[in-house]
């Protein structure tokens, strides 16, 4: 077993903060949903590409601190590739 893992499971560094990053994200989205979804006027077209860069911009940073991250550490630790670090 390597360093990443601990009493017969795999520790997930990133695992601590997810409930503030993932709350955060999700009334990100909530604040800027009715933005994308509901207005429709001419003024408000214009900020359409930004308000969905700035909702779901954080939500693929997350998705990838979170899980894939980590999980590219577990495969690299399964096949021993941090054998060297």
């Amino acid at each position: 077993m390597g360093p990443a893992c601990s009493a017969g499971y795999h520790r997930v560094p990133h695992a601590a903060p997810a409930r503030p990053r993932l709350g955060s994200n999700a009334t990100t989205v909530a604040g800027l949903l009715p933005l994308l979804l509901l207005e429709k006027s001419l003024q408000v077209q214009i900020l359409i590409p930004l308000a969905a860069s700035l909702a779901f911009g954080p939500v693929t940073a997350t998705v990838a601190a979170l899980f894939l991250v980590p999980a590219v550490y577990v495969i690299l630790d399964d096949v021993g590739a941090l054998g060297a670090l």
